[in-house]
């Protein structure tokens, strides 16, 4: 759904008569935590495919995930990040409730997802076939209309963070940079 928000926020912005190459000023200190978090997060689907098993992978999850709030809270200023931190943690409070798995309501996932997390093959889901408790309200329990080309399972925090998206982008769009070159009025002068 993230891709969905840029495209989004990308759309408005230039509705709004905002400009593609701000989002090129955009600075984001720390970049580099979001990549480091990502490759976190991921790692042990890269160790899966091997069958290596050093210990237990939830632990990646949840330090990726921190790692990238880290990452979110030192751009707090920009427009939309507050939201896209709203967001996150209540993903991470999601998954740490749920024993550090996301919950996906069963109803809303395809039969081979299922057949996957059955066999152990997608890590950090576990299938949930009714709300029966409030900790699963923080997991992937809406379902994107029929419409929608690509099947997804969304939880709450999902829906947050692509607001915020869709905020920064069109926002950042929005702004204005000073792009003048520098060029000073010199007077001659004697002493």
């Amino acid at each position: 759904m993230f891709i969905e928000a840029l495209i989004i926020g990308l759309i408005i912005g230039i509705i709004t008569k905002g400009r593609i190459s701000n989002l090129f000023s955009l600075n984001i200190r720390g970049w580099y935590l979001i990549v480091v978090g990502a490759l976190v997060q991921y790692l042990p689907v890269v160790l899966n495919l091997f069958k290596i098993q050093l210990f237990d992978y939830n632990y990646f999850t949840l330090i990726g995930n921190v790692i990238l709030l880290l990452a979110v809270i030192i751009n707090i200023e920009i427009k939309g990040v507050f939201i896209i931190l709203i967001g996150g943690i209540l993903n991470l409070v999601g998954f740490i409730l749920n024993g550090f798995q996301m919950p996906v309501l069963h109803s809303l996932v395809s039969k081979k997802f299922i057949q996957l997390v059955s066999d152990n093959d997608v890590m950090n889901y576990k299938l949930i076939s009714e709300m029966s408790n409030w900790k699963y309200y923080f997991g992937k329990i809406i379902s994107m209309p029929n419409i929608y080309p690509f099947h997804k399972a969304l939880s709450f925090g999902d829906i947050v963070i692509t607001i915020g998206l869709i905020i920064l982008v069109s926002l950042e769009m929005k702004k204005t940079y000073f792009r003048g070159s520098d060029n000073m009025l010199r007077f001659p002068h004697q002493l």
